[in-house]
């Protein structure tokens, strides 16, 4: 069954949500989920879905983003963002 959901993978808009973020909420979200610390910019994705929105990393030779972080409201951008269909 497929579903629907907002995706924003524009790259000014997600270095404005890091920079809000700030390096020591990104740094502590990162070490307790045990994950490594990301690389490329171009691999971050922003995904809207049910009243929340998650940063989200798609690591080297895996085929699947893994959510790192929920954002608030107030942080996430107003541009850049559209409709994905997906399989759940």
């Amino acid at each position: 069954m497929f579903k629907y959901r907002f995706v924003n993978t524009d790259e000014k808009a997600i270095t404005e949500v890091l920079k809000t973020i700030g390096k020591v909420r990104f740094d502590f979200a990162i070490e307790s989920r045990g994950m490594a610390k990301p690389v490329k910019l171009a691999n971050f994705k922003l995904i809207w879905q049910f009243r929340t929105c998650s940063l989200a990393y798609k690591y080297p030779g895996d085929f699947r983003y893994s959510k790192i972080m929920e954002i608030r409201e107030y942080e996430m951008p107003e541009k850049g963002w559209i409709w994905e269909k997906y399989r759940d």
